[in-house]
């Protein structure tokens, strides 16, 4: 056997190997959650070592690159074979182990095109460029109202460690000729840059630890990306073993939710501040992706008010049906299933706690756009106009539970305010962005309790300040009541819980402190209210919002309103990256500047005295 077959033989073993643990993982999908996490480290170790194995025949054929760029080829097509399965199949695990095959093909590829004695600063260079470019068309046409630039952004995004990479090995290559204290003067302008953006971001408003640590995070990224090493590769495996355990931390559901069909009960309608998004865990089956996401905690209030009783008389049994993301046209399917629970209304239901009415108002919609860098402040008056459409929405919504539950008592719980109306450093809202979160609050809270007077049902007074000295700024972040960015993945496939766009949903939800605030709030009301009797008057209605300059989708509701919203926001967000995106420059590069030189400390520790820059390859 040559010595080229060889080679191929040791990285075909490494291959084969790979693709077993992949098996296993797809095999044990379903086991327990520590064997699948061990799977899941077990495919990072195997693609590490399959990484190591065929750079280290690179050696061995680095006098033929043809033969080096068929074995990256082969290494890529599995990948993209395993990707063309999981589409097919949408296998659990198959789709991770297509992604990692597919990033060590790419290292690879990197790891053969630095290996060149003399790497080309322009070609090189020109990769970064390219992607930076590419970034830069792609906001500027979201920018004109396209939301697919931001395709093009974010590819660019995933494009520009790809160029870094490049363009690391040059700057590597000409530091070997360097002496140790101006490679420290380099660091030292690394240090100067990444500090003067620092203090930036810190002098806007934001809080410094939070930026310290995105700073020293942006550092080992930068570590990962310009090493020609496999730390990148065990880095990304840990953290999707954490993120997937994350995902599934679940908790079976206690006896007093699962009631009896002659149990006194308590029911919980509505949507996620009543089903308890926000909590570090959630009942199981409530956060599967694709199956149910109403997330419901065993930390919510209702759930909480009927297993720590002692301040009022409750039943001791809950039927929750409060799902995240609900509307008022989805409490239908929630008394579907209250039905199919107790079956037909009766005495054996104490009363319904009914917390809606804040999707309607777009709430989600408009917390997003302001923890953007844009002034959502500008919403407020198209805002404010569509809480007559939810008051209506309300009002069809009440007049169809008298007639589906007819004499059960509903009681009404507004909202808690979340914000304190005054900033702090613990929020990226602005001080006029607070204030016009705080209104709207108020105002949502008194079209629910308007509509719950007309149809006579009581509605919980005290909720709305539940949160009085817990919402965020009224404290410490790690003291409130309310989350900020609250970040906690999803149960399900493996390939849906590693999807970032799904780790915020927590965010600016009551986390357990919180919901805590709100069982005593309604438990005082209870007390204070045995008879669960209306309010006498029907409250004042609320003054729209007056007009100003510069409002956005005005004459717009519902819908209408979302999109128009979400689309005002993406562009917006692409101009403010445009014209103020330069301060992620110098944090970059002062990030790649102590980068390179930490990595020439360690080779120059570590390696072979006798080659003061020698090859990490091995």
């Amino acid at each position: 056997m040559t010595a080229d077959q060889r080679s191929w033989l040791r990285a075909a073993v490494s291959v084969v190997a790979y693709l077993a643990a992949c098996f296993g993982l797809v095999v044990i999908g379903r086991g327990p959650l520590i064997v699948r996490v061990m799977a899941v480290f077990a495919v990072g170790l195997l693609a590490s070592r399959l990484q190591r194995v065929v750079r280290r025949e690179f050696g061995r054929l680095h006098g033929l690159p043809r033969q080096c760029w068929r074995l990256v080829g082969a290494v890529f097509a599995i990948g993209v074979g395993l990707g063309v399965a999981w589409l097919g199949t949408r296998q659990d695990g198959v789709g991770f182990c297509s992604l990692a095959l597919l990033y060590v093909a790419i290292g690879l590829g990197l790891e053969e095109l630095r290996s060149r004695e003399h790497p080309s600063p322009v070609v090189f260079g020109s990769v970064l460029a390219a992607s930076v470019g590419l970034a830069l068309i792609g906001l500027a046409w979201a920018a004109l109202g396209h939301s697919r630039g931001w395709w093009a952004f974010w590819l660019a995004v995933l494009l520009a460690p790809i160029g870094i990479s490049l363009v690391s090995e040059v700057g590597l290559h000409r530091l070997r000729h360097h002496s140790l204290s101006r490679s420290l003067m380099l660091a030292g302008v690394g240090a100067a840059l990444l500090a003067a953006a620092i203090g930036v971001v810190v002098l806007a408003g934001l809080d410094a630890t939070y930026v310290l640590a995105l700073a020293a995070f942006l550092v080992v990224i930068m570590v990962g990306i310009a090493a020609r090493s496999n730390t990148d590769v065990i880095f990304v495996v840990v953290v999707a073993a954490v993120v997937w355990t994350l995902g599934h931390r679940s908790v079976p559901e206690p006896a007093a939710l699962q009631p009896g069909p002659d149990d006194p009960v308590v029911v919980a309608l509505g949507d996620s501040f009543i089903s308890g998004e926000g909590a570090d865990e959630f009942f199981d089956g409530t956060n599967l992706t694709g199956v149910n996401t109403c997330r419901r905690a065993p930390t919510a209030y209702p759930v909480t008010l009927v297993t720590e009783r002692g301040v009022v008389d409750v039943p001791d049994r809950l039927d929750f049906l409060a799902c995240s993301g609900a509307r008022t046209e989805g409490i239908a399917a929630q008394l579907n299933q209250l039905e199919s629970d107790l079956g037909d209304p009766d005495d054996d239901i104490a009363f319904v706690l009914l917390s809606v009415g804040g999707n309607d108002a777009l709430f989600g919609t408009i917390g997003r756009a302001c923890l953007l860098p844009v002034d959502c402040t500008v919403l407020e008056p198209a805002m404010f106009d569509n809480l007559a459409g939810v008051e209506a929405a309300l009002d069809d919504l009440y007049a169809h539970l008298k007639d589906r539950l007819g004499p059960v008592p509903v009681v009404v719980v507004p909202y808690p305010d979340p914000r304190a109306p005054t900033r702090c450093n613990d929020s990226t809202f602005s001080a006029a962005e607070h204030e016009f979160l705080h209104r709207f609050a108020a105002s949502l809270d008194a079209t629910v309790a308007r509509a719950a007077a007309r149809a006579g049902f009581p509605a919980v007074d005290t909720m709305p300040a539940a949160l009085a000295g817990l919402r965020l700024c009224d404290g410490p972040a790690d003291e409130v009541g309310v989350n900020f960015l609250g970040a906690n993945s999803v149960s399900g496939t493996l390939e849906q819980s590693l999807n970032p766009t799904r780790w915020v949903h927590n965010s600016l939800h009551p986390n357990a402190r919180g919901h805590e605030a709100m069982r005593s709030a309604l438990a005082a009301w209870l007390a204070g209210s045995p008879d669960l009797s209306p309010p006498p008057a029907e409250p004042p209605p609320t003054p729209p919002s007056p007009r100003r300059a510069g409002a956005v989708c005005l004459d717009r509701t519902g819908r209408a309103l979302d999109t128009c919203a979400n689309q005002w926001t993406s562009r917006h967000a692409a101009r403010y990256l445009l014209t103020r995106g330069w301060i992620l420059a110098p944090a970059l590069l002062g990030a790649w500047l102590i980068a390179l030189q930490l990595i020439r400390l360690w080779r120059v520790v570590f390696d072979d005295p006798g080659q003061p820059y020698a090859s990490l390859r091995d």
